[in-house]
Order: structure tokens, then sequence, then C-alpha cells
């Protein structure tokens, strides 16, 4: 049997972040390719709120999914980039650390890691620590 994920969000596998994809479509993304997931089962505020005082711009939202972003250099890359969805009173971050713009031409590239290791894993951390003992990773 496969090892991996079923994500059904916003997939990275078209291009550059989302064409082509469908919210809510199940996706397979093999286990060197999981992304960080974080469960909140409470909010301190309206999710754009909450993600904004961790850091992050609100880009758009795609259906259920809200896509931001957190540069780390003032030229825009690399940055962390979540879709965040409400899930209840709750909320499930998906995100993973874009290293550079997607390229276009004949194809286009997203240059995305998905590792659950180095910075994603202390974005997690922080994350985590900012919004108490109602988040956690699960995924």
């Amino acid at each position: 049997g496969k090892i991996g994920v079923w994500y059904s969000g916003i997939t990275h596998d078209s291009g550059s972040c989302n064409p082509g994809s469908i919210p809510g479509t199940p996706t397979f993304f093999p286990a060197t390719r999981n992304r960080m997931k974080i469960t909140v089962d409470s909010l301190p505020a309206d999710p754009v709120t909450t993600l904004r005082r961790l850091g992050y711009a609100f880009q758009r939202k795609e259906g259920v999914e809200m896509s931001f972003v957190r540069p780390l250099a003032q030229s825009g890359f690399p940055r962390f980039h979540c879709y965040a969805k409400v899930e209840g009173v709750g909320l499930v971050i998906s995100f993973h650390l874009d290293q550079k713009k997607e390229t276009y031409g004949d194809t286009t590239r997203h240059h995305g890691e998905y590792e659950d290791e180095g910075p994603l894993k202390e974005e997690a951390a922080r994350i985590i620590a900012s919004l108490g003992p109602s988040a956690r990773i699960t995924g």
C-alpha cells in the first residue's frame, strides 16, 4: 500500500500554488512530501486576525480555505505559505516553505519544501507556543 497523506484542500502539484486544483478533491502526497499541519481547537480571535498576529498576511479566500504568507526576507522569499480552514470553532492550518517564486515558461514549477524538519518544525513550534494548549501538530 501507499505511505503518505491524503489532502483534500488546495494542492500545489499543478504548479504555482493553486491553478488546476479543486478544493475538496482528495490528492495523495507520498510520505516524502508531507505538509506540516496544525489543528487549533479554539481560536483567540477570528482566523484572519489570529494569523495576522502570528505575522501572516492574508492573500485570498478560495472556497472554504484562506491563503496567507509570512515572508522571511524583504524580497518576499523565502516565505511560509499556509492555507487555513475553519472547522467547528477551531482552525486547521496547513503550511510549507516557499524557497523562491514559482517559475514560468512552458511549464510552471513550484519551489516549496514540505518536509517536517528545520524551518517548518521551528515555525510549527512558534505557532503552537503563540496559540497555546489548544494547538497541536496533526499531520
